[in-house]
């Protein structure tokens, strides 16, 4: 959830660029990782549940993120903007939401009510330990918020 599938290569180059700076231990690394909504009352997709599999995401492996949620009115078009922190570093991106939301097979324009989607994105062979944070705000075509997630784990 915190970035298409196609788009995952960013989160490796984060990892990439701060492996160099980072202690790697010869154990696998284990993490602990919250993901919950953000958003307020006001937000356009009410009812956001999330979670992921599996527990505790694993090296090497993928990881599968399911949200849910009740959409109050259509919208034809909008944006998805990223944030990924480690540590002191910091990476931002904005995508178009429907080309992140064809990556899960949902298709522009959404129509309100219920829906449902998984994403699975890969974890990288080498995660530096740390602290890492993310957070995914969508919005419409004007503006107006329709999620926000955040997550945090702690690698150790």
């Amino acid at each position: 959830m915190f970035g298409a599938l196609k788009y995952s290569a960013w989160f490796t180059a984060l990892f990439v660029l701060i492996s160099a700076n980072a202690l790697i231990w010869k154990s696998p690394p284990q993490a602990t990782c919250k993901l919950d909504s953000c958003g307020t009352s006001n937000d356009k997709v009410k009812d956001v549940h999330v979670t992921y599999s599996p527990h505790p995401p694993q090296v090497n492996k993928n990881v599968t993120i399911f949200f849910s949620g009740n959409l109050v009115e259509e919208v034809d078009k909008g944006e998805m903007s990223f944030k990924v922190t480690f540590n002191s570093y910091e990476v931002d991106r904005t995508l178009n939401l429907c080309h992140v939301l064809a990556d899960a097979n949902l298709t522009c324009p959404l129509h309100p009510g219920p829906f449902k989607f998984a994403y699975t994105v890969p974890v990288p062979p080498i995660v530096p330990r740390g602290k890492y944070g993310a957070v995914a705000n969508a919005t419409d075509e004007n503006q107006n918020a329709l999620f926000c997630l955040k997550g945090l784990c702690s690698v150790y």
